[in-house]
């Protein structure tokens, strides 16, 4: 199980029993050991029982209110692509206060309203209270992998994670439903949603939404339904074993990428947890695996009856042997079976042995992972589980999570990213280009949707060809320049400094990549070529020379221009190729040359190079060009291009 909610919403006026919630929430301790919590709203009161498994910190403790949107949540489940739905929400001007993917609910529900569970990929369960319009909303996944139970009468409606739960509320109906008892043995222990073997509560439905406002009036809705047709084209036995393999991986992936702690299996050596062992084992070191047993039945001799075996050890021994995994078996003797029964399963009415395997594993394997406490204050410091990575898979998590700075430390209003992680730390109009040179990228590599890069990209450009051009010391440029750090949130000068001719360049050079990039017939991306465009025929680079032969360093509204200029081969190669290239205000071709007679060819370890000093100089102009085979005088008289020099 993973975390349990509870709550009631009254009808009749009356405030609701806060007892029973305590009563719903102390049943499902066993589900949420890490933080209890309450909420209570005139008529409605939450419980909610919390599994850290996602942002480990406080801040994604439920339930979870956002003041500011007026709405309280409490959830259980995983929302396995709540990174994605992040990173849209932030171009959308939505700013979150906790890492996990129960905010991610918040804030969708406020951006999509009822139709955002379809954009959720995910097992869950989960209650949102809208104080503006007293009106309480709630969603199962399309599965029904997560349970919800409810009861409702004309007073009150009432819901939980377990059956178990409800009742501890108290003032259910406990007759047996009669239908529900005929498909109870029918159906092999099966009761279809909405029923359930009591007449008084019913399972909310899989796949399904419903609204209910302070006056009991509820409006409930399928948002999905299986398409159960066939591929328009047959497909053969190979491409379908290829396909289920490929769907099977995601999956597996999209559950171990999700989690903030180790990722075990829970092993009987049958089909389904053998291939998932199988998945698992190519990309986690020591992985964890737990198989559970019962006592055989013995007889009147003291003989094992002529049944099934108790445990599958036979079988889970071999996948965990063949797969080398860390496996943790426990016998459960007969003596325990009575005394744990009651927790096996709490949402049925029988109980499979798998199910009572699976309560009984789930704290076996919490303690098999010692390095791992839920600290409240910090992510688990866990190196057992370890990913077995291809250097292309390396590469790719790098630029992953380099991107995610991006993601995180950008005002979404306005596209400006902080130089570094600081408390009231200024922004960098350097990093703010690169950002703009990584959105593309990231629209590749799948790590954020076009849309999403497109709104962001519109606000950065919209707000540096709206923001304020001229002398005075508080504006964000000047003659098409930009100063070095401007305020997060204001985008004005910060802490006095120069308006950077380079910082500049890797701007517009940012600018230009997304003019180039989103060539879409749209309002949106017409939008960012005319903007990219504008901006970089604003800047005035025969302005930055300042009646010289190279460009300077910047300018200050104060004293005027800085004393150093551009000289000897860095990083401002791409100042200059902008320079050279601007349709408005062009460098004459001496200023290149005089630029490169500065250069400095150096011998270092056996080793003859144009040098730059540090590397991050060689590489900076090569995030924009690729300088293979490209060659200018000074390069070609050495026999040697500027991307060799740097390699």
């Amino acid at each position: 199980a993973m975390c349990g909610i509870c709550g009631e919403l009254r009808f009749d006026g009356a405030a609701p029993d806060t007892d029973a919630i305590k009563r719903m929430s102390e049943k499902m301790a066993r589900r949420g050991p890490d933080h209890a919590g309450t909420f209570t709203d005139g008529p409605l009161a939450f419980g909610h029982r919390r599994l850290a498994i996602i942002d480990l910190s406080a801040s994604a403790d439920q339930p979870m209110m956002d003041a500011t949107l007026q709405l309280a949540l409490v959830f259980n489940g995983t929302i396995y692509n709540y990174r994605e739905l992040r990173v849209e929400l932030i171009a959308m001007g939505y700013s979150f206060f906790s890492e996990g993917d129960s905010e991610v609910i918040l804030k969708a529900y406020h951006a999509w309203g009822e139709a955002c569970v379809q954009r959720f990929y995910g097992m869950f369960a989960f209650a949102i209270w809208d104080t503006r319009h007293a009106s309480l909303f709630l969603a199962r996944d399309r599965f029904g992998i997560k349970p919800l139970y409810l009861a409702q009468d004309g007073q009150r409606l009432r819901f939980a994670s377990s059956l178990q739960a409800l009742l501890a509320g108290g003032g259910i109906d406990t007759t047996l439903d009669p239908v529900a008892l005929h498909h109870h043995f029918t159906l092999h222990t099966v009761v279809p949603a909405p029923r359930t073997i009591l007449s008084g509560v019913r399972k909310f439905p899989p796949a399904t939404t419903m609204k209910v406002d302070a006056h009991g009036q509820t409006a409930q809705q399928v948002y999905w339904t299986l398409a159960a047709t066939r591929p328009a084209q047959a497909l053969s036995e190979a491409d379908w074993l290829a396909k289920t393999r490929q769907v099977l991986a995601r999956a597996v992936e999209r559950h171990r990428l999700a989690a903030d702690v180790p990722v075990g299996v829970l092993l009987s050596g049958g089909l389904d947890s053998s291939l998932l062992v199988g998945l698992l084992a190519d990309h986690v070191d020591d992985l964890l695996t737990f198989s559970i047993g019962f006592e055989d039945v013995k007889g009147a001799e003291g003989l094992s009856v002529g049944l099934e075996k108790a445990d599958e050890f036979e079988f889970s021994d071999l996948i965990a042997q063949h797969f080398k995994t860390r496996h943790h078996k426990h016998l459960i003797p007969n003596s325990e079976v009575l005394a744990r029964l009651l927790h096996a399963h709490p949402g049925q009415q029988a109980v499979a042995s798998g199910a009572f395997g699976m309560v009984v594993a789930s704290p076996c394997g919490r303690r098999a992972c010692p390095r791992c406490p839920r600290d409240r204050a910090r992510k688990p410091d866990c190196t057992m589980i370890r990913k077995k990575l291809t250097v292309d898979a390396e590469l790719e998590k790098l630029q992953r999570e380099s991107f995610d700075y991006f993601l995180h430390e950008t005002n979404p209003a306005n596209g400006l990213v902080i130089d570094k992680t600081a408390v009231n730390w200024p922004a960098s109009i350097a990093a703010t280009g690169l950002a703009l040179a990584c959105y593309p990228v990231s629209v590749e590599r799948g790590f954020m949707t076009r849309a999403a890069a497109v709104a962001r990209t519109l606000a950065t450009l919209r707000f540096f060809w709206n923001s304020p051009q001229g002398t005075e010391p508080d504006a964000t440029g000047y003659k098409g320049f930009y100063y070095h750090f401007l305020d997060m949130q204001t985008g004005r000068r910060a802490w006095h400094c120069e308006l950077s001719t380079i910082d500049s360049a890797f701007l517009l050079a940012g600018a230009l990549t997304a003019g180039a990039y989103f060539t879409a017939n749209t309002i949106g991306e017409s939008e960012i070529r005319t903007l990219a465009d504008a901006l970089y025929c604003r800047a005035d680079w025969q302005w930055a020379q300042n009646q010289g032969d190279t460009v300077t360093h910047g300018w200050k509204p104060e004293s005027g221009f800085l004393s150093y200029r551009w000289e000897g081969y860095d990083e401002a190669l791409l100042l200059y190729i902008l320079g050279l290239g601007s349709p408005t205000h062009t460098l004459a071709q001496g200023s290149y040359a005089a630029w490169a007679t500065t250069y400095r060819w150096k011998s270092h370890f056996g080793q003859e190079y144009l040098y730059a000093g540090s590397l991050f100089t060689h590489q900076l102009s090569h995030v924009w060009v690729d300088f293979r085979g490209i060659q200018d005088d000074y390069m070609r008289g050495k026999g040697i291009d500027y991307f060799e020099n740097s390699r």
